[in-house]
């Protein structure tokens, strides 16, 4: 009997541990301005995750598996497979965080102006992690930002020109919530 006990408490737990598979929150945003990729399709693992997803788009924040590495694989729009991938990016999130992944650059920056401050502009994915789904206080509006302009210089972001919000942020940098 205790041997019987025993095996269901294992059974119980097992399916307890499946079932509570830990997650992170994620948002994509699509920023990348070259026409190549003015829409494209997201597979995570192999498996379709946004179809036709396009230029200055974004997800609601979602839940995907976390303490695990994801194949995050982007293909142009309307493509067949996976297999039709421009670019491929292992990623491991942590469970029980919020990110927001961003989109950018270009596929092939011999094709476009350098970047001003020399950065490079070749198509990659910045993360954001601690995003918040809403602001701290109700009362208030919380953002950060990116400098996602490929073949802009440094920028200052500044509110109603009278407090400079941003100094001299360049291509990729990205600022806390403000």
């Amino acid at each position: 009997m205790q041997k019987a006990l025993a095996i269901l408490s294992l059974l119980v737990l097992s399916i307890s541990v499946a079932w509570t598979q830990p997650n992170a929150r994620v948002q994509i945003i699509h920023n990348a301005a070259d026409p190549a990729v003015a829409s494209v399709d997201i597979y995570v693992n192999g498996d379709l995750f946004l179809d036709d997803f396009g230029f200055q788009k974004a997800t609601p924040f979602v839940d995907v598996p976390a303490n695990t590495e994801l194949s995050i694989a982007i293909a142009p729009g309307n493509s067949a497979s996976v297999d039709d991938a421009l670019a491929t990016f292992p990623v491991t999130l942590d469970a029980d965080e919020t990110y927001t992944v961003i989109a950018n650059g270009v596929l092939d920056p011999g094709a476009f102006a350098d970047n001003p401050d020399g950065k490079s502009t070749g198509f990659q994915l910045f993360v954001k992690t601690g995003s918040k789904e809403m602001a701290d206080n109700d009362d208030e509006v919380e953002f950060f930002v990116l400098h996602g302009a490929t073949d802009a210089p440094a920028v200052d972001v500044k509110a109603r020109d009278v407090a400079t919000l941003v100094d001299g942020a360049a291509y990729g940098d990205m600022t806390d919530y403000l």
